[in-house]
């Protein structure tokens, strides 16, 4: 037997993760009981870049509320990722504190491949190129992920 479970929407950071409204399917034991439901737990993580999991909770069918804090957590970028058992759900990149003003920026290599990327809350910004192999770059700035500006640079 099937039994379907609704969980609201999970949000952090102002981020919708998962719907308005996520559907979920959950097998009920075989017991004696047959009005026993089982509930759907799902598993909530912030992983940072280092792909080291910081903040995690659970959120199910009883309590659908996440209690997650990322005031204390640096700026950056974090993934958050949603599982139910070993299926990954769905894995959001969270921003915090990172491109106020809407502005990054990318350096790709001469086969267009990204080789640095960079948010900013100012106009201004220093990429080392030392590291990349000589040869033609081209520098890329968006404003709210539109183009605004690009420049090739000889490394």
């Amino acid at each position: 037997m099937l039994l379907n479970s609704q969980l609201k929407g999970i949000a952090l950071a102002g981020v919708l993760l998962m719907g308005s409204t996520l559907t979920s399917y959950a097998s009920s034991p075989k017991d004696k009981d047959k009005n026993k439901s089982t509930t759907t737990t799902m598993k909530v993580e912030v992983i940072d870049q280092n792909g080291i999991v910081v903040l995690s909770d659970r959120v199910n069918d009883n309590d659908p509320s996440l209690n997650f804090n990322m005031e204390p957590l640096p700026a950056g970028s974090y993934n958050i990722k949603v599982s139910q058992g070993s299926e990954v759900i769905n894995i959001t990149e969270v921003k915090k504190g990172l491109a106020q003003t809407g502005i990054s920026y990318a350096v790709y290599d001469s086969n267009g491949m990204m080789v640095l990327s960079k948010d900013s809350n100012s106009d201004s910004f220093n990429f080392d190129l030392s590291d990349l192999p000589k040869g033609e770059y081209e520098v890329v700035v968006y404003n709210h992920d539109q183009v605004t500006n690009k420049l090739r640079v000889l490394n």
